[in-house]
């Protein structure tokens, strides 16, 4: 139930539909004077969620910094499957997406010998195509680049963050690995899946990837011109914020 709730609010809290619905509801409105109010609030929830700085800004303060590879070595290293391959099926391809950062960066530890065994964690994220799940794409990429596959462990049936926890908890206890491992996920989820790994008394090292915003832009186009990319941006951010606050609720993490 948690899983579908947490699918439908997702949708809610895109800020784009919140522009659409006001909209419509100004459409609706006879009243020229309310009509005249909610275009005003439009046109201001859009300037603010259409602003590139500003997404930025909110971004910079929940992401968590990117850092140099550990120097230590770990039996193991979680990656958290989300948004990083796909499968298609006429070409017989494995297609990467925006999350493919999580797997180069996985990759690299496990040949630098920073991690033993690469250990990956994620299902299906959809409420329609159950049976495409990322870690079977993902095992199967491994292997085709000469991974061995005595190194890979994964489990294709968590759906969200704390089935990835409690699902891996499993994993490291059938492996007898009970030391710290190396937790792989982007900087924008990290906050919430390091906290619910150790709520699950897993050990771990974050390693953050795919870090979204960069150096402070101060010119007149990033300050002020409306872009899409901040409305996309905007909706990952309120995700994950509400994700922790809902995990925190549920005492999941």
């Amino acid at each position: 139930m948690f899983f579908y709730f947490s699918k439908i609010l997702g949708y809610l809290l895109n800020p784009f539909a919140w522009v659409f619905i006001l909209l419509v509801i100004a459409l609706l409105y006879r009243n020229p004077r309310r009509k005249k109010k909610i275009l005003t609030i439009s046109f201001i929830v859009l300037f603010l969620f259409s602003n590139p700085f500003l997404a930025d800004e909110i971004i910079r303060i929940w992401e968590i910094p990117i850092q140099q590879a550990p120097v230590k070595k770990y039996s193991a290293g979680v990656l958290l499957c989300g948004d990083i391959a796909t499968y298609d099926k006429p070409s017989d391809r494995i297609i990467f997406r925006s999350g493919a950062d999580r797997l180069l960066q996985v990759i690299e530890l496990y040949e630098r010998g920073i991690i033993k065994k690469i250990i990956v964690s994620g299902g299906s994220g959809h409420l329609i195509y159950k049976d495409r799940t990322e870690a079977s794409f993902i095992k199967k990429y491994l292997t085709n680049i000469g991974i061995t596959p005595d190194d890979i462990i994964f489990e294709s049936s968590s759906r969200n963050t704390i089935e990835n926890a409690r699902y891996t908890s499993k994993l490291l206890k059938v492996n007898s690995i009970n030391d710290t491992i190396v937790l792989i996920t982007s900087s924008m989820h990290m906050r919430r899946a390091s906290a619910t790994f150790k709520k699950q008394g897993i050990l771990i090292k974050e390693y953050p990837t795919s870090k979204i915003v960069g150096s402070r832009l101060y010119n007149f186009e990033h300050l002020l011109i409306p872009s899409d990319i901040a409305f996309q941006k905007w909706k990952l951010v309120i995700h994950e914020i509400i994700g922790y606050v809902s995990y925190k609720v549920m005492g999941y993490c």
